[in-house]
């Protein structure tokens, strides 16, 4: 897993190291090695002749952005620097000048106005030309992890006016720590931002660089080490294949189908029989030992004709779904199989429609620990204005808060939360966060939202099982639903991306069942990762 930490913690890890190099009469000395990683990135992004634009702030990421300047243009490289700062980083600056890196200026720092009142003319001449803003990459040095609050005028109208240039003339901008203008711990943006296709940061991964929607104006993120260590505890972690892989219920010789971990889904209705379809076909992929069907006979048959495997019985299991295809009809086996789990402890994933339950369930069962939720944002704001008595909370407030609004819904109704979107959250209520990488586009469409609460269901049933052969007879058993619900978001995220990918490039259009499709060989590439066959 990646770490991530707050911007003004890694700050305060970096305060002590750097005093000290300080005092041993090396100031700049991890000045210097950021610099150098920040060069290192820039210069295999460039071609021959290419020239770079420095962006230089006044802060450290200014002096870390100059420094990197002069050791390209040490190397041989074309770097002209911009000061949009009155106070740029002395020794940075001399070195840099000494480098021959040409230096321009921004006069009337003072009196810039704010676009409106002047637009471009409010701009010296030095960032107007077009000459110098046709660098095929920039370094973003204005500003790095020392903000806290939103950018005020008049360096948002900087801000704004290059966002606004490399949209138009696509330079490959790598920032310095994080794109500048990004601030708030959670993610959230508020304010005009340099969006970034590559990020070299240091010491450790911030928050806004993983969670969205600041996220979605970062490309890559290279983490450098330059010799401080990171804080001990992080606020939020993005998962890898080998946290998959580690987890993963692998069977061995001894292992049969009630070891495995059996589903039982609620799932499907005459109005939305494609749904409970997807559902199943989303639990098969993750590997049960079986899956049982609660269900209309008209579904029961369709899924039995595609799956003969499944069981539409009922009998023992470990965790239940409830909520993909679920209407009026099959409403009442959705709340049996729900309650069920809530009774005896088991996992229970609760998607779609059926998290117009969750109010009721949690005023009948008290705190929801081993659930599931998986709301979008429109769910997500309909049910935190249940659980709250809050008809305030929209879909547009979630979209910009999404890790707000998933502390808030977690705290609420004690499950764990699976917030979807782009970049999914994943928070549980203890204020454990995990995101999982960013998805491709592609699987934006109808019924992926089934396959996930299937996949999903499996992996609870499966850590259930793992979980009651650790727990000693008669003691509690528990599973830990963020693990779950995060390993199950990454497979199914990574299943998309395989089944797009496989139809070009930049992908293709495909289907919820291409998805679940693909669930099994991306959980095999994760085992054979950690696990490496002999041959």
């Amino acid at each position: 897993m990646i770490p991530a930490h707050v911007p003004l913690a890694v700050r305060e890890a970096e305060r002590t190291p750097v005093a000290s190099a300080a005092a041993e009469g090396e100031p700049d000395r991890y000045m210097l090695r950021a610099a150098r990683a920040v060069a290192d990135s820039v210069r295999v992004r460039l071609r021959q002749g290419e020239e770079v634009l420095a962006l230089v702030g006044g802060g450290d990421n200014g002096g870390d952005a100059l420094y990197a300047a002069a050791m390209l243009a040490d190397e041989g490289v074309a770097v002209r620097a911009v000061l949009v700062s009155d106070h740029p980083h002395a020794h940075a600056l001399e070195a840099a000048t000494r480098a021959g890196v040409e230096v321009e200026t921004l006069p009337l720092w003072s009196s810039l106005q704010a676009p409106g009142e002047g637009d471009l003319l409010c701009l010296p001449a030095s960032m107007r030309d077009r000459d110098l803003l046709d660098a095929p990459v920039w370094i973003d040095g204005v500003l790095g992890t020392g903000a806290s609050s939103p950018i005020r005028r008049p360096l948002a109208t900087v801000i704004e006016f290059l966002a606004e240039q490399a949209k138009r003339r696509r330079p490959f901008v790598v920032a310095v720590d994080m794109p500048s203008g990004l601030w708030h711990p959670d993610g959230e943006v508020e304010g005009p931002v340099l969006p970034a296709d590559h990020v070299v940061t240091m010491v450790a991964a911030k928050t806004p660089l993983l969670l969205p929607p600041a996220c979605h104006l970062v490309g890559s993120v290279e983490v450098a080490d330059i010799g401080i260590p990171a804080p001990t505890a992080a606020v939020c972690g993005m998962l890898e294949a080998a946290d998959v892989a580690g987890t993963h219920l692998v069977p061995g010789v001894h292992d049969h189908k009630y070891t495995r971990g059996v589903v039982s889904a609620a799932v499907g209705s005459r109005s939305y029989p494609g749904a409970g379809v997807l559902a199943v076909r989303g639990a098969l992929g993750a590997g049960p030992g079986m899956v049982r069907l609660l269900a209309d006979p008209r579904v029961e048959a369709l899924v039995v004709s595609r799956h003969p495997a499944v069981v539409t019985v009922p009998g023992r299991f470990q965790a239940g779904v409830v909520g993909p295809g679920m209407d009026e009809e099959s409403r009442a086996r959705a709340e049996a199989l729900a309650g069920q789990c809530l009774r005896k402890a088991l996992p229970l994933v609760v998607d779609a429609e059926a998290l117009g339950l969750v109010d009721s369930l949690h005023r009948a069962h008290g705190s929801l620990a081993q659930v599931i939720l998986t709301p979008h944002a429109g769910e997500a704001a309909v049910l935190l204005s249940a659980l709250r008595r809050d008809e305030g909370v929209t879909r547009t407030w979630v979209e910009a808060h999404p890790v707000a609004a998933g502390r808030l819904l977690a705290e609420a109704s004690g499950a764990v939360v699976v917030l979807k979107g782009a970049r999914t959250v994943v928070v549980a209520p203890d204020g454990r966060i995990c995101v999982a990488p960013t998805g491709i586009g592609w699987a934006g469409v109808a019924g992926a939202g089934d396959v996930l609460a299937g996949v999903l269901a499996t992996l609870a049933a499966a850590a259930r099982v793992r979980a009651e052969a650790a727990t000693s007879p008669g003691g509690r058993v528990t599973v830990d639903m963020l693990e779950v619900a995060a390993r199950g978001v990454w497979i199914h995220a990574e299943a998309a991306r395989a089944a797009s990918l496989r139809l070009g490039a930049v992908g293709g259009p495909i289907l919820p069942d291409d998805i679940a499709e693909a669930v099994p060989g991306v959980i095999g590439a994760a085992l054979e990762q950690a696990r490496p066959c002999r041959r």
